[in-house]
């Protein structure tokens, strides 16, 4: 029956927690920049906008309110107006004397300063543990402090930097102590299977705890450029695990458990060995991801043949047997040097995935979600040609994404019925203390069960109670709910399918009784509302987008209020877009017949760009006209006969969703 959810209250217990806002904006890759602070996210870029252009890591640090303090690629540590700190300056070869360099996996890594609340720990990762002195001397990590009272606000380092441990893989993570005010900073040592925490407290840094456990990060091929350093390493979100990513020839992904009350790292729960040795300059896996509610873990995965994008279900008994690709972008190099990089969670709850040397990010809809139903979808944000994606995405610690249970959910709140109560995220709980606000049930006023049902006898308001226990955490929610006179119960039941863009979405009704009338409202932040009857309706969502669809329901026995919140993304139904044809092969032989290779459809293209290039990687004719055609000759001669690769680049304006199409033509005279 309808329930009216008149208050709620939730009380922490946890002092680091409510930082989510210092993630907001990221600076990263080609001098591009993705702010937050909005939704979607908005994009930006160039000089103007910001001094980052790096391959790989960065790291970026916002106040409280999500705007921009100051961003670094390892080396060198910009203000928010662009501006480098006073005491930056370059060492020789041209690198800045922060320690780290922005072709490390996790170049850069900034935490709070538990002990004042105008500092910052900014640490620095040096590349391919020191393998090459001539990028940079340093060959672990190294750290500086950044007062933002310094430098008439604009912030400046306290001291020049300094060195905690050498040499280090490329491999630097963080996560709240248990004692919810001090921090835990995470590297792996090279040459050796040991683990380095740091305890960052008000008073400073402590000495490390020292973990030995899983694999050796080792030269394993011993050629002396230690790419097997390279590869990310997380916590996750509620700071109960760690997990990494070793490159080849290694090619390694492991899960461990962490403990935040002693910075201990043991027992592998996770071993993945299930990789095909690639070329060490190129292959393994690299980053890593866990959802937001810690369950899940993503990684990708490069070699010369392939991109991934892998889950693991960590709720499993065995993690590796769930692993599932989500996604698969062949590689070759001599037609395009797209790849797949770095994987970040990001302040909306979703995962931002690079598409390296592409215009593109793409994204995991639904990390929470097991299997295909967290909805990878490609091509989610665009950048420019100008500035675009690298190998990295600022490295954040992920706890600042993570979700925290904070309202209770209501089912069949009938007096004289059960009522179903449950927490919106039992992630991590570890213990739950209910008290239903109703005395008059005795010792049934009060359950342990996670998600428990309680008969409410007489209608009216109760204050229902649940203290919630987490590792290193206690909350409490106080919720009011109102319970109503039912006969009988009365009760609307909804499913839903279809859930792409421009195409229905399909909504059921079923009850407790005969639908005698139904008022539907697609899209609660919407006014509109739909008189229909009958259990079915559909709708058509123009755009991508989450949607909250209303259906208030007259039945036979009543009248009842459903909801259901669901994610439409932009599918492609070739059944619907025209199609785009490339021939596989043509003769220019001056006999007017197949003649000219160019791709052709016969729907309107909204952008077209595309290359051809011989077996040596060069290219042989390029072009952003959909008229313009390869007639077979470079530089005025004609091209010998043979394989030619090619790389189409479009949307058409039926569907203005952006394309890739790689491929080969033969040239026959």
């Amino acid at each position: 029956m309808n329930r009216l959810f008149v208050t709620f209250l939730v009380l922490g217990h946890f002092l680091i927690g409510n930082a989510q806002n210092a993630g907001n904006v990221w600076h990263f890759g080609n001098g591009c920049v993705l702010d937050f602070n909005s939704n979607p996210p908005s994009v930006s870029g160039g000089v103007t906008a910001t001094q980052i252009y790096t391959n790989e890591g960065s790291a970026v640090q916002c106040d409280a309110s999500g705007q921009l303090l100051f961003y670094t690629d390892g080396s060198f540590i910009w203000d928010r107006n662009n501006n480098l700190m006073p005491r930056n300056f370059l060492i020789p070869g041209g690198i800045g004397n922060l320690g780290g360099n922005s072709t490390s996996t996790s170049s850069a890594l900034i935490i709070p300063n538990p002990g004042n609340v105008n500092q910052y720990y900014v640490f620095a990762i040096a590349p391919e543990a020191g393998s090459i002195p001539a990028l940079i001397p340093f060959s672990g990590l190294s750290y500086v402090v950044v007062d933002m009272s310094l430098n008439g606000g604009f912030g400046d380092f306290l001291q020049n930097p300094i060195v905690l441990i050498e040499p280090t893989t490329e491999k630097v993570t963080a996560t709240p102590h248990c004692n919810g005010t001090d921090y835990w900073i995470l590297t792996h040592e090279w040459n050796s299977n040991r683990f380095f925490a740091y305890q960052v407290t008000a008073s400073g840094i402590n000495p490390p705890v020292i973990s030995s456990s899983g694999i050796a990060h080792v030269d394993a091929d011993n050629n002396g450029n230690f790419a097997e350093a390279i590869g990310y390493m997380k916590c996750s979100p509620d700071g109960s695990k760690v997990a990494l990513a070793i490159q080849t020839p290694q090619n390694v992904i492991e899960v461990f458990d962490f403990d935040n009350a002693t910075g201990q790292v043991s027992n592998p729960t996770m071993t993945d060995l299930n990789f095909t040795p690639f070329d060490p300059f190129t292959g393994g896996p690299y980053r890593i991801s866990f959802s937001p509610n810690s369950q899940l873990l993503y990684s990708t995965f490069v070699s010369l043949d392939t991109c991934k994008v892998f889950q693991y279900d960590l709720t499993q008994a065995n993690p590796v047997n769930s692993r599932i690709t989500l996604y698969e972008l062949p590689v070759d190099l001599n037609v395009s040097s797209a790849l797949i990089g770095a994987l970040q969670l990001a302040p909306d709850g979703k995962i931002y995935v690079t598409i390296a040397n592409d215009i593109y990010l793409s994204t995991i809809e639904n990390p929470n979600i097991p299997g295909t139903g967290c909805n990878y979808t490609n091509f989610s944000v665009t950048f420019t040609p100008e500035n675009y994606p690298a190998y990295g995405l600022p490295t954040f610690n992920d706890y600042l994404f993570k979700t925290y249970p904070d309202s209770i959910i209501i089912r069949d709140s009938c007096a004289g019925f059960e009522t179903q109560l449950a927490l919106n995220d039992t992630a991590g709980i570890v213990s739950v203390l209910w008290n239903f606000g109703d005395p008059a049930s005795g010792a049934a006023n009060q359950s342990n069960v996670l998600s428990p049902n309680h008969t409410f006898l007489v209608p009216g308001e109760y204050t229902v109670t649940v203290i919630l226990q987490e590792k290193c955490r206690t909350d409490t929610i106080i919720q009011d709910i109102e319970i109503v006179a039912c006969d009988i119960p009365c009760e609307a039941y909804l499913t839903t399918t279809g859930f792409c863009s421009g195409l229905p979405t399909e909504f059921t009704l079923s009850g407790d009784g005969d639908i005698q009338n139904v008022i539907w409202t697609p899209d609660t932040t919407q006014s509109q509302s739909i008189q229909a009857v009958g259990s079915d309706f559909s709708f058509v969502y123009s755009l991508p987008d989450t949607y909250t669809v209303e259906a208030i329901v007259d039945l036979s026995c009543g009248v009842d209020t459903v909801y259901q919140t669901f994610t439409v993304s932009a599918c492609i139904d070739s059944s619907l877009f025209c199609e785009v044809y490339i021939p596989n092969a043509y003769t220019p032989q001056g006999d007017g017949a197949n003649e000219v290779f160019r791709a052709v459809s016969e729907c309107a293209f909204d952008f077209y760009e595309w290359s051809v290039y011989n077996r040596w990687g060069e290219v042989v004719f390029s072009s952003n006209d959909a008229n313009a055609f390869w007639d077979g000759n470079y530089n005025g001669l004609p091209c010998q006969d043979g394989i030619y690769q090619y790389v189409v680049r479009y949307a058409l304006e039926s569907d203005q969703i952006p394309q890739i199409i790689l491929g080969h033509i033969n040239l026959l005279r």
